[in-house]
């Protein structure tokens, strides 16, 4: 157990096969929830998400977005895990560590599928630095 100021913890979340979803960092929850306030007050039309885990997308599932959420998976059985999370379209894509390539893929998916066009905002969740385990970036852009 964790006591408040003495150790950072993780919270718990619903696991998913082989229990790869079950913790969520503090940081990447609260910005989890700040991704639900940014989507909902721009009215985006899709939250994006690239994960290792999963564990982020179950915690965007969570939130129950107006929105819908793309999250790209770098293994299959990630992918194929979150199929069953609320609100989210999973997507593999190998090269999910590609920053700047990941966002252009998965617009370009997002527009392919009818999800997106010209003008609409989208919400981006990412993490930016390299050995940080938690997303802790929200990003807002304007589909091109």
């Amino acid at each position: 157990h964790c006591v408040t100021g003495v150790q950072t913890c993780a919270l718990p979340i619903s696991t998913h096969a082989k229990g790869q979803a079950g913790w969520v960092q503090p940081i990447t929850e609260a910005v989890v929830e700040a991704v639900r306030m940014v989507s909902r007050r721009l009215s985006a039309k899709l939250v994006i998400v690239a994960t290792n885990s999963g564990r982020t997308a179950l915690a965007l599932s969570k939130q129950k977005y107006a929105a819908p959420t793309i999250a790209l998976a770098g293994r299959p059985e990630v992918a194929r895990a979150m199929a069953l999370y609320w609100g989210v379209t999973p997507v593999h894509y190998k090269a999910i560590s590609e920053g700047e390539r990941v966002l252009e893929f998965a617009v370009k998916w997002a527009k392919s599928n009818a999800l997106v066009s010209s003008g609409d905002v989208i919400v981006v969740v990412e993490g930016t630095m390299p050995r940080n385990l938690s997303h802790n970036t929200v990003q807002v852009e304007m589909v091109e």
